[in-house]
């Protein structure tokens, strides 16, 4: 291969990923179930310019065997940057998507449109410290749903303790324009760790509490706890397990409401035989949905789910991937419509330069 051709390979990065699905207990709309069979053709790019600046584009094209669901095509774009002015690393990302997905809160095939910016700026103030700002921008807009246009900041002082360890601190806001429904004001403050004692094990942990008020409300603050902890501990060579615990508040697609998210997960990654790759994970979650007013008529939801999984993969070339998939999923809700167990078999192909 010439010299010129790996010059453009080298900033020119094209995959392709091909999956087949069955699935059953998807659902079309709240209380309807259905069997598919499903197959995503997901094409992307990605072009890397001055090793700065990073653009990104997959459309996905989905096509369901069942009537009842609607074939689509997707659309992602992010955009990645970042220099050094002075004393300072500033970075932006800039993502776009326009999806029509499954999602458990709907409870039906949901068509929404979304932009996410977030612009960050770095400075050491001491020898082993440093501040970084973070200040971000993202709107959603769903089909018969609310349309929210978030607003954050978030102020962080990191400081390396020793070597393998550091601490953070973080406080900062956020408001959401919600339409419809009344737009609500939060406040959080956060620390955490990162630690990461040698080779085998490394652990992030940060935790600390949100406070949420809706406009127009007498209801007062809602304040919870908010966490992110993973931990992955490598066993042996070709064994590896991973924990995450997590804990937040977001703006729900229904209008005066809040959704409160639980979720706990545990994955194992195992090389066998040299070439094969399987994979095991399980969760549990749950979503609480607060409302504006403690003497809503509308009744209150909550959802408790799990989730099981296994696959194997292996590389027939250093380019090409195969992997075979299984999944169940299984929801509990006080909303008998948004109570189901659905699984599903697959088999998945990728190329990627």
């Amino acid at each position: 291969m010439s010299d010129s051709v790996v010059g453009v390979l080298a900033f020119f990065k094209p995959a392709l990923n091909y999956s087949l699905r069955y699935s059953d207990g998807i659902s079309t709309r709240p209380g309807v179930r259905v069997k598919s069979v499903v197959q995503n053709m997901s094409p992307s790019v990605s072009f890397m310019f001055a090793e700065r600046i990073t653009l990104t584009y997959s459309p996905s094209y989905s096509w369901y065997s069942s009537d009842a669901l609607n074939d689509k095509v997707s659309h992602r774009v992010s955009a990645k940057a970042g220099g050094e002015f002075g004393r300072f690393d500033v970075g932006m990302t800039q993502g776009y998507s326009r999806t029509s997905e499954l999602l458990l809160e709907t409870g039906l095939q949901t068509d929404q449109e979304s932009w996410a910016t977030t612009l960050t700026a770095s400075t050491p103030v001491l020898e082993k410290s440093s501040l970084e700002w973070n200040v971000g921008r993202n709107t959603r807009s769903a089909s018969a749903f609310t349309d929210v246009v978030s607003w954050s900041s978030i102020l962080w002082f990191r400081h390396k303790m020793k070597e393998g360890l550091g601490m953070l601190i973080g406080a900062g806001g956020g408001y959401n324009e919600i339409d419809p429904g009344a737009d609500t004001d939060s406040q959080q403050v956060t620390g955490g760790l990162n630690w990461l004692p040698g080779p085998r094990l490394s652990v992030d942990l940060t935790a600390g509490f949100d406070r949420t008020y809706f406009r127009g409300s007498r209801r007062g603050a809602i304040t919870n706890p908010v966490y992110n902890a993973s931990a992955r501990y490598r066993l042996f060579e070709t064994t590896s397990v991973s924990l995450g615990v997590s804990r937040s508040i977001l703006a729900a697609y229904y209008a005066d409401r809040i959704t409160d998210n639980d979720r706990y997960s545990l994955g194992l990654s195992q090389r066998l035989f040299g070439r094969f790759n399987l994979g095991l994970g399980a969760s549990l979650g749950s979503t609480r949905y607060v409302g504006r007013s403690l003497s809503s008529t509308v009744p209150a939801r909550s959802d408790r789910y799990s989730s099981y999984s296994a696959a194997l993969g292996t590389h027939l070339k250093d380019q090409v991937s195969i992997t075979v998939s299984w999944q169940r999923g299984e929801s509990e809700s006080n909303v008998q419509d948004f109570t189901y167990d659905s699984s599903s078999w697959g088999l998945s192909l990728g190329w990627r330069f």
